[in-house]
């Protein structure tokens, strides 16, 4: 199966997870909201039972008093109006009233608010009374003043009816004085409903969010991990290739000089001969070199390199490398800038292991150069010896210096891959010199070149 498909799959099943954890705690939450209303509303029903049986009153038999006064007032402004826009405004005052009258004198919400802090319940609430009938008595008239069954006010909104949606209905209450008659509801909605509720999925709630932050990351971390297998596919591709093509130029030279020493007219020819010769143990020892490079991978991979070392002028060092490179590449237009100040500075290093930094470091900056190659080979020591081979080459982009010391590892730099190599030098570079204690980084921008740095402690 495509990688493509397995990450498409993969995400969906994450989406229907993380909507199947959604629907799981918006069910919790709701089965959890039945239980706070179920809870408290038998609490609220004892406090009920216990304020009426226990201590013989209802809370109201004030607020019933105040309402029949209240009422023989009312009378006095209904007598002689027509049903105009007065009377519904006169309607809807005296409804207004006696909601006030209910709330400012009724004694349900203090002892409701004793009663849920005796029994360890939150006594945080507010309460509110919602009047379903109101009628005033003038006999032998009866003045149906508010009915929500009927169209009396309808063009005017009494109380919002939505905020009660979430509270609980308490009770209903039916009452009759010698001037009115009246049904209204009782609803109490709990300040910090959502919070306790919340606090008791609080457990349920974590082991969801750690669920799905487990298979989250171990998602991102199966899809890296593809990805790293499919670089790590592209790059052994890559090698093999490479490897081939190293393979079969000597091997090809070879054969075409076995084949020329294998022609008797030839054997007079003894220079020609010796050329051939060289350039078959030439060839041979490439060969080896190309099987040493591979070898010497899981040799670095164990580390089971060990080095030898000893103390070294470094300022001589560096020149006789630089002496043999210029001599073997006498036939490129090169230029190799020598900047030293060292102070006859002499580290312990493996100088065979150091010797293939410098003709690696080098050979990379005459290989991803324009036809006149500057190269600028810089040393000090302000605290640790700083070492720089800077070229004016092709540059290296931002994102493949990510990955250049990486094992088998070729920038995607348009020359860069039709230069020989195995993606190894620089893969030996940071090994040999953090088998120093050291450290190498670059610097480098695209058709700017590249300054290799080097750390290494005194």
């Amino acid at each position: 199966m495509k990688p493509r498909i397995v990450v498409l799959i993969s995400l969906s099943a994450l989406i229907i997870l993380v909507f199947i954890q959604y629907y799981s705690i918006s069910q919790v939450y709701q089965l959890k909201g039945n239980e706070f209303d179920l809870r408290y509303s038998r609490l609220i029903q004892q406090a009920l039972y216990d304020l009426e049986y226990n201590l013989g009153e209802n809370g109201l038999d004030p607020t019933f008093y105040s309402l029949d006064s209240a009422a023989f007032e009312s009378i006095e402004d209904l007598q002689d109006i027509e049903y105009n826009i007065d009377s519904i405004r006169i309607y809807a005052d005296i409804v207004k009233k006696f909601q006030n009258i209910i709330l400012s004198s009724e004694n349900l919400t203090p002892y409701i608010r004793t009663f849920l802090s005796g029994n360890e319940a939150d006594p945080d609430f507010i309460s509110d009374f919602v009047i379903r009938k109101l009628e005033i008595l003038d006999f032998p008239d009866e003045h149906i003043i508010y009915d929500e069954s009927g169209n009396y006010l309808n063009e005017i909104i009494l109380w919002d009816l939505e905020s009660f949606e979430n509270a609980l209905q308490v009770n209903s209450y039916a009452a009759e004085g010698n001037y009115y008659r009246i049904t209204f509801d009782f609803f109490i909605d709990f300040t910090h409903k959502r919070r306790i509720i919340y606090q008791e999925m609080a457990g349920i709630f974590t082991l969801s969010v750690i669920t799905i932050f487990i298979v989250l990351f171990i998602f991102i971390y199966t899809i890296n991990n593809m990805m790293k297998q499919k670089k790590l596919s592209d790059m052994k591709s890559d090698f093999i290739n490479n490897m081939t093509h190293e393979l079969k130029t000597p091997l090809t030279t070879i054969s075409v000089a076995s084949s020329s020493l294998a022609d008797p007219s030839i054997h007079s020819n003894e220079e020609r001969v010796v050329d051939i010769s060289r350039m078959i143990g030439k060839q041979n020892m490439h060969l080896n070199q190309l099987i040493d490079h591979i070898l010497d991978v899981e040799l670095w991979e164990r580390n089971q390199v060990v080095l030898t070392m000893q103390p070294v002028d470094i300022s001589k060092f560096l020149s006789e490398k630089i002496k043999v490179f210029r001599m073997e590449h006498q036939d490129d237009t090169i230029e190799i800038i020598e900047e030293y100040n060292l102070d006859d500075l002499t580290l312990k290093i493996d100088e065979f292991q150091f010797t293939r930094v410098m003709n690696n470091l080098l050979s990379n900056a005459v290989k991803y150069s324009f036809e006149n190659t500057k190269i600028l080979v810089k040393a000090d020591v302000p605290d640790s010896l700083i070492l720089q081979v800077r070229d004016n080459g092709i540059g290296i982009d931002q994102e493949a210096q990510k990955n250049i010391f990486s094992k088998f590892y070729r920038a995607d730099t348009g020359k860069g891959h039709k230069v020989k190599g195995l993606g190894l030098g620089l893969y030996y570079v940071k090994k040999i010199i953090e088998a120093h204690g050291g450290e190498i980084s670059v610097e480098s921008n695209r058709n700017m070149g590249s300054n290799f740095i080097i750390k290494l402690p005194k």
